[in-house]
């Protein structure tokens, strides 16, 4: 049955295939326009000549699918998994394919006009380049050498920083909008006002991260770990602080999502323990099993699942 709900950034009614696993259905010339299928199963499918244009396919696993002229202009496919796709006179036209996986994907005979694509980090200027460089080296270092990067309001829109490690960068204001950030190390780091709308977060690491007024509208956060951060010295001991009861107990520093827009983003599974989300909207977002134990739900707008 199929239950309709709002869509965020246009208004429109969309139908909800959420999670629905279809792996090696055949679906050759089936019409699904407008439809949300954020986290479903697509895997071997026969989706030849079918028509997904303006759907939200985020998160969608579409491995090894058949995709032939496929109409996909329009798609949101933020964090989808197209790997050994075919997908030879498909239309990805206004399509977001910027955060999703394109291994073994061959675009040469597909119409990607309008298309968001990737950027990779070697297209950035070299003096970010060389920022970049010097903070890996001050995390490796435990602040030894190197120097923390400091890239605020810096466009890193649809970037590829798959696995790159920014924790305890000073990131406020930035654009990360439509970037491919899944696995990232943003521990402890400074996000306020930064924009990463669309962007692809599944999996990252952002525990004690400051994301207070960042907009993640439509964000695929599937099983982030935003829980709290524990408090270590240089050295890499851990910082002790004492209870009421005077029992000593290790510091940690929880996550902030003060006022952040999360509207329509997936949350799916993720690690939410302990943060701040007062004022936080969470309008159509994609909630199950994500794990909010002690979280502060404060003022929070929410009607999602």
């Amino acid at each position: 049955k199929f239950q309709n709900h709002r869509h965020d950034p246009s208004g429109h009614e969309l139908a909800d295939l959420t999670g629905a696993q279809l792996t090696g259905a055949r679906l050759s010339r089936a019409t699904m326009i407008q439809l949300d299928m954020t986290g479903a199963s697509l895997s071997g499918a026969n989706l030849s000549n079918a028509d997904f244009r303006n759907s939200n396919l985020t998160d969608v696993d579409f491995r090894g699918a058949t995709l032939l002229h496929a109409n996909l202009d329009g798609v949101d496919l933020c964090g989808a998994n197209l790997e050994g796709a075919d997908v030879r006179g498909a239309s990805f036209k206004n399509a977001d394919l910027a955060s999703a996986n394109l291994d073994g994907v061959d675009l040469s005979r597909s119409n990607i006009d309008g298309a968001n694509t990737v950027r990779e980090m070697a297209s950035l200027d070299i003096d970010i380049r060389e920022i970049l460089r010097q903070h890996a080296l001050w995390i490796s270092s435990f602040g030894a050498q190197g120097q923390r990067a400091e890239l605020d309001e810096a466009d890193f829109s649809y970037v590829d920083f798959r696995g790159f490690n920014l924790s305890g960068a000073s990131l406020k204001g930035v654009n990360f909008q439509g970037a491919n950030l899944a696995g990232m190390d943003i521990n402890m780091t400074s996000l306020e006002g930064a924009d990463l709308s669309g962007a692809n977060l599944m999996s990252a690491f952002m525990c004690g991260a400051n994301l207070s007024n960042a907009k993640l509208v439509k964000a695929n956060m599937r099983n982030v770990y935003a829980s709290p951060k524990e408090i270590l010295g240089r050295d890499g001991s851990r910082k002790k602080a004492t209870d009421k009861n005077g029992k000593a107990i290790a510091q940690s520093w929880p996550s902030n999502f003060v006022d952040a827009d999360l509207s329509g983003a997936n949350l799916k599974g993720a690690k939410l323990c302990s943060a701040n989300l007062r004022g936080a909207n969470l309008l159509n977002a994609k909630i199950s099993k994500a794990d909010l134990t002690d979280a502060d739900l404060t003022s929070v707008l929410a009607d999602g699942d």
